[in-house]
């Protein structure tokens, strides 16, 4: 049984229904994660069928889907229990929270995992965004946590930041190779031609360069 599970949920057509939220990684984006809410149905008296579904995954606020935006639904699950899931999310409005999981942060010990929770502090950034209030809340470790929060996602968006810009320079590179080739390759097949031909392909370019400038 995974310790976030909700509460069994009983269902017209008597299956019973249960849900926990998940975080995978990003995928497009390196230090990112996704949160995704799965659910299990479970049948009275049938022991060994209890499918497992994901229900919907949320991507990172700054880093949509190209594709499915902010959130990407299961549509088939969405159409035969749509009225449960809501049901759900209402019970627990406000917890399923985009971003790094709280207990893949390694600054936080098992017991403070489970107090922010508690607290329905699910993600870094959601500890990041704490309030004053909130902090309080938390108990006598709150600011220094929070505190400890903010340099980890600064420090995961400069990397990010580094990442990014190599991967620009990196394809730069691959282009410069390849127009430096063709450039060669162009030369040498000038070079193989009759004087007369070469002379009149360098016309042309000539022209071509004249009516471009």
């Amino acid at each position: 049984m995974n310790p976030t599970e909700s509460l069994p949920m009983l269902t017209e057509d008597r299956n019973i229904l249960i849900f926990w939220e998940d975080a995978k990684p990003n995928g497009l984006h390196v230090g990112q994660f996704n949160s995704v809410l799965m659910m299990r149905v479970e049948v009275p008296g049938d022991n060994k069928s209890k499918p497992e579904y994901m229900v919907e995954e949320i991507y990172p606020e700054a880093f949509p889907h190209p594709i499915h935006g902010k959130v990407r639904k299961n549509d088939l699950i969405w159409a035969r229990y749509g009225k449960y899931i809501e049901r759900y999310k209402g019970s627990v409005e406000g917890t399923v929270q985009a971003g790094t999981p709280i207990e893949a942060w390694p600054m936080v010990s098992r017991a403070q995992v489970a107090m922010l929770r508690h607290n329905c502090v699910y993600s870094v950034e959601a500890l990041a965004g704490l309030t004053d209030a909130q902090i309080v809340a938390i108990g006598i470790d709150g600011r220094r946590l929070v505190q400890q929060a903010k340099d980890y996602l600064s420090a995961s968006a400069n990397s990010q930041a580094a990442a990014e810009s190599q991967d620009r320079e990196r394809k730069m590179e691959t282009r410069f190779a390849a127009l430096e080739e063709n450039y060669n390759s162009l030369a040498e097949a000038l070079e193989a031609l009759q004087p007369e031909a070469k002379e009149a392909v360098k016309a042309h370019l000539s022209k071509r360069g004249k009516k471009v400038a």
